[in-house]
């Protein structure tokens, strides 16, 4: 399950800056540190499994600049995550939402 996290959202935890005056605008200026180390407590704070962990312990720090970027993803976990690459790819090959993009691919 995967949702946009909004302003509403992201004044709950406190991270990032507000866009507009939106609660259902994104959140900006964030980065992936803070992300996933927000994931991870959200999904704790709703009771769900967290996702990213660094040596088996779960990440709560994003100073933690070395954890976070040796972190591992539980993709079983129920909890809150950002998209893998390959999800990104699939989800920008649709135009409208619905039509498919046809790309080529070059293999040299």
């Amino acid at each position: 399950m995967m949702f946009v996290v909004t302003l509403m959202i992201q004044r709950l935890s406190l991270l990032g800056k507000s866009p507009t005056d939106s609660k259902y605008s994104p959140v900006t200026m964030i980065n992936w540190r803070d992300c996933v180390v927000w994931c991870n407590a959200y999904s704790e704070m709703c009771n769900l499994n967290p996702v990213y962990f660094c040596n088996s312990l779960l990440l709560r720090d994003s100073s933690d600049s070395t954890s976070c970027d040796h972190s591992t993803m539980n993709i079983d976990a129920n909890g809150y995550r950002l998209p893998t690459e390959g999800e990104w790819q699939y989800v920008a090959s649709y135009k409208d939402g619905t039509s498919l993009v046809h790309t080529v691919s070059i293999v040299v």
